[in-house]
């Protein structure tokens, strides 16, 4: 891992977005949660991730693809950029013990909870539901949770919305951290603990949703 990298890329490439934008951001103080938490943002286009960096007050070590780092070149980035990947194709352990290492040292960690980018009727913020698994990993981790909607990010995909005009409008919105649910006792079940996962879960996309709501209000 290297912050210092991680410094100095948020800086440089900060600068083209700063002379771009013209951002609505709710909630930024709640990106500033001192101590360990994970950063659940929707994910609607490729361009959250650089929008997540440059607005999100901490350093955040992002949870990405086993895909998106099967290029050496690529994956290197990312791994000097404090990423580890994940498989989404079955259970992964290993990446989640990585995460709870992380988090044991006090650092954000960042996760898509779709598990890939959704703009659609599927997308948590329209009434879909995200991949099973986070609550359980909450639980046992034992840390809030801060939920993140993005919306209209996928302006960048325009090459005018990196002219210097300001005409990129996009917005982001930080909701107040979720408490985790309370760890499970010895007596607790495989399904108690399934259960508290999955109650969790609908949770955190019920706060999703009226970020959402509240974010599109302020940019209208």
């Amino acid at each position: 891992m290297s912050d210092v990298l991680y410094s100095f890329i948020r800086t440089t490439w900060n600068v083209p977005f700063l002379v771009s934008r013209n951002a609505t951001v709710i909630g930024r103080e709640h990106s500033a949660t001192p101590g360990p938490f994970i950063l659940a943002a929707s994910h609607a286009s490729p361009y959250d991730i650089p929008l997540l960096i440059s607005h999100t007050r901490r350093r955040i070590d992002f949870v990405t693809t086993t895909e998106a780092c099967a290029n050496p070149v690529i994956g290197w980035f990312f791994q000097a950029m404090n990423a580890f990947p994940l498989e989404r194709r079955r259970a992964d352990p290993a990446t989640v013990r990585v995460l709870l290492e992380r988090l044991s040292r006090d650092r954000a960690v960042a996760i898509f909870p779709e598990g890939r980018i959704r703009s659609g009727a599927d997308a948590v913020v329209n009434g879909g539901g995200v991949v099973p698994g986070l609550g359980r990993t909450v639980l046992l981790a034992q840390v809030p949770v801060v939920p993140c909607v993005l919306a209209g990010t996928a302006v960048y995909s325009k090459p005018a919305s990196w002219l210097p005009l300001k005409r990129a409008r996009y917005g982001i919105a930080y909701g107040e951290p979720i408490p985790p649910p309370a760890a499970s006792d010895a007596a607790a079940t495989r399904a108690d603990v399934k259960a508290a996962g999955a109650a969790f879960e609908e949770v955190l996309c019920s706060r999703m949703r009226d970020l959402n709501l509240r974010l599109h209000e302020a940019m209208a």
